[in-house]
């Protein structure tokens, strides 16, 4: 597996988890919570 295949899987995990976790952050209501998990994700771009 090449190094840039290895980048684009690891940043498809990470996608998946963020999404589940914001998913669950608002099933929960939890709206600062997804706010700032939103933030972050913008910074991180």
């Amino acid at each position: 597996m090449k190094v840039e295949e290895q980048n684009n899987c690891y940043e498809t995990k990470s996608l998946k988890i963020l999404y589940d976790y914001i998913l669950n952050a608002s099933k929960n209501g939890d709206t600062l919570e997804l706010y700032t998990v939103w933030t972050a994700r913008k910074i991180y771009r």
